[in-house]
């Protein structure tokens, strides 16, 4: 698995650089990448031109993803339309790292920036980096010359040559306005939510929970980046955004995308409020009431939104609004991403594993196919048996090689073995005795032991393994193994029926508790910190309809 997933939309001419004409604007960016230290990362770069972008990536010493915008999330762009949040959506499509980073293009930085991104994600926050301006290949500052020929001046924008006689001194460099404040707070401090903006990074996990940008903003420019910051903050992401002086990137002062001059809809900032208003931090699902467009319609029109009269088009009551309030985004972009792993809407039980989780090898599914015949074992080939593929397979891109494994619940000994022959210590432990006799005579290390008590000390393991086990426990005992889970290894794989809460009240001991996202929070999650989150599911024939579980890579929070 990857670990870091670099994403950068663009629209751009090749030529773009400012007082630098021969200089493709991607070139900077791209040797900067060349030259990390950190080498597990892959770049997505969604292109508004993609199909006549004049750039060689086949040289590149990293792995490159240059698609258009999806279709699904083109609809602005194909008006030629801001569209950017339907960018970024296309990037969370195709990301397979852990943490997601954010490029701008035009960009350059040090063979330490990946670096820095991921030993602060490893120590628990999402870092954000700042950026510094160049004119013409040099750092550019505020004076004259700068006055004169600097993109802040050039273009015209309401009130912009103020705010920058209020933002810098003469002499001052172009850079951040955030960078002072930072500085002044001894060169580090956690970011305030909106500015979750430009240069920033995030798990993917917390980008799918979010239901990535919200598209709302799209057909207009500006605060897209600040309202996902915003609502991860409200999805339970709090005190994350860690900015550091030492953590910056040079951005190259470029010309404008070039886009056809059109009347602008609505203020974004409405849009922004209304979602902090009404705690939406999960965008892309709900379609806005008449009363949610009365609100976008009046604050749109007023300071700070409007800085004069008919600001926008026909005041938020002609056709493009009308246009835009009938085109509104729904969509799940984990379906989207499954989707793209392979069509599963019309597959049977048995040709589901190679198309349920996209990152899943077509080798390690055929490898637990063939296993049971390897060490004897008759394992049907029916619903739960796909079911251990897939679960086996979520496992395998998660556990390291030689690292010091205990599995909960008897796993098959199978997958056991396999993980054995890649150089693990593996123990496993049941209440059952007889469920641990092949386990015995194949060689695998094993103690009869309930999950409540676990006879091992404190950091015994490197991973836990929790596989379809945590569901058939009592009472509070799943709360009570959670702690024994946390005292015992820094990460934890669980794998668990998910869904509509079922078997809760009047437990039936044979029927699988199933969770919900409350339940799971409120009793699996405590101490724990999401990685990475995979949805799987089966066709039972039984009962006509998909069964779902949902893999969750946790680990240990530093507390």
């Amino acid at each position: 698995m990857l670990d870091i997933s670099v994403i950068m939309p663009t629209a751009r001419n090749n030529y773009c650089i400012r007082k630098q004409p021969k200089l493709h604007f991607l070139k900077p960016t791209m040797e900067s990448l060349s030259k990390q230290r950190f080498k597990g990362f892959e770049l997505i770069l969604v292109d508004g031109l993609h199909s006549t972008r004049e750039y060689d990536f086949s040289k590149l010493p990293f792995e490159v993803n240059h698609v258009p915008v999806h279709p699904n999330h083109s609809f602005w762009f194909d008006r030629k339309r801001w569209a950017v949040c339907g960018a970024l959506n296309t990037a969370l499509l195709y990301a397979e790292g852990e943490l997601v980073v954010r490029i701008d293009d035009c960009s350059e930085f040090d063979e330490d920036y990946l670096e820095r991104f991921w030993e602060g994600y490893q120590s628990g926050y999402w870092p954000l980096a700042m950026h510094t301006r160049y004119l013409g290949g040099k750092q550019a500052y505020y004076n004259q010359k700068y006055k004169e020929e600097g993109y802040d001046f050039i273009r015209e924008e309401p009130d912009r040559k103020e705010v920058l006689e209020k933002v810098y001194k003469e002499g001052d460099p172009i850079r951040d306005t955030r960078w002072t404040i930072v500085e002044k707070s001894g060169g580090k401090m956690i970011a305030p939510v909106n500015w979750m903006y430009g240069y920033s990074s995030f798990t993917l996990e917390a980008a799918l929970k979010v239901n990535g940008f919200d598209e709302l903003f799209d057909a207009d420019k500006s605060l897209e980046d600040v309202d996902f910051g915003s609502r991860l903050q409200m999805a339970g992401y709090r005190n994350m955004f860690l900015l550091d002086v030492n953590h910056s990137v040079i951005e190259h002062e470029h010309s404008a995308i070039q886009l056809p001059e059109v009347e602008l809809i609505k203020c974004n900032y409405a849009i922004y409020l209304l979602n902090r208003q009404k705690n939406r931090w999960k965008a892309n699902v709900d379609i806005l009431t008449e009363e949610d467009l009365e609100f976008i319609r009046l604050e749109s029109l007023k300071p700070p939104c409007s800085p004069k009269p008919n600001f926008y088009a026909d005041d938020c009551q002609g056709d493009l609004f009308k246009l835009w309030a009938s085109n509104q985004p729904k969509f799940d972009l984990r379906v989207e991403r499954l989707d793209m792993g392979g069509e599963t809407k019309n597959m049977s039980a048995k040709e589901v594993p190679c198309g349920f989780e996209r990152k899943l090898k077509d080798y390690e599914i055929s490898t637990f196919i063939k296993a049971p015949i390897k060490v004897g074992l008759d394992e049907g080939v029916g619903d739960s048996r796909i079911f251990r593929d897939l679960e086996y397979a979520f496992c395998l891109q998660h556990i390291k090689e030689n690292c010091k494994v205990l599995d909960i619940g008897a796993s098959n000994p199978w997958f056991l073995l396999e993980l054995m022959s890649r150089g693990c210590d593996v123990t496993t432990i049941d209440i059952a005795e007889k469920a641990l006799s092949r386990h015995k005579e194949l060689g695998i290390n094993h103690r009869v032991a309930n999950l409540v008590d676990i006879p091992f000390k404190d950091n015994s393991f490197s991973i836990i393994l929790c596989i379809s086990t945590i569901e058939h426990v009592f009472d509070d005992e799943d709360i009570q193994g959670m702690r024994e889970f946390f005292r015992l290894a820094p990460h934890l794989i669980m794998i668990l029926p998910f869904g509509k809460a079922d078997n809760w009240v009047n437990r039936n001991k044979n029927k699988d508790r199933i969770y919900d996202e409350s339940l799971f929070n409120e009793r699996i999650l405590p101490g724990w910190t999401v990685k990475r989150r995979t949805q799987i599911a089966v066709w039972d024939f039984n009962i006509k309809d998909w069964v779902s579980e949902n893999c969750f890579h946790l680990i240990r929070k530093l507390i």
